[in-house]
């Protein structure tokens, strides 16, 4: 996809509703949307390259938030 905002104009102009907003994540611009017919369609454009390494390092990272997360929220259940 080349530019998803206009890709979302476009298909709003034409029926769609829109699901999820436009927004930038690992290096892409996606958007969601559902079409008349009902079937739900993600928009999604890459900005910036992004390696492998980089990528699986977020999401180490993210990974050990989330532990770290559901460690404090299991000693606050005791």
């Amino acid at each position: 996809m080349d530019d998803t905002d206009a890709t979302l104009k476009k298909a709003v102009e034409n029926g769609a509703a829109v699901g999820q907003e436009p927004s930038e994540f690992m290096g892409t611009r996606h958007a969601e949307i559902t079409d008349p017919f009902g079937y739900t369609w993600t928009i999604n454009q890459i900005i910036e390259e992004i390696s492998f390494e980089e990528r699986y390092a977020f999401y180490v990272e993210l990974q050990k938030e989330r532990d770290g997360e559901a460690t404090v929220q299991r000693e606050s259940e005791n």
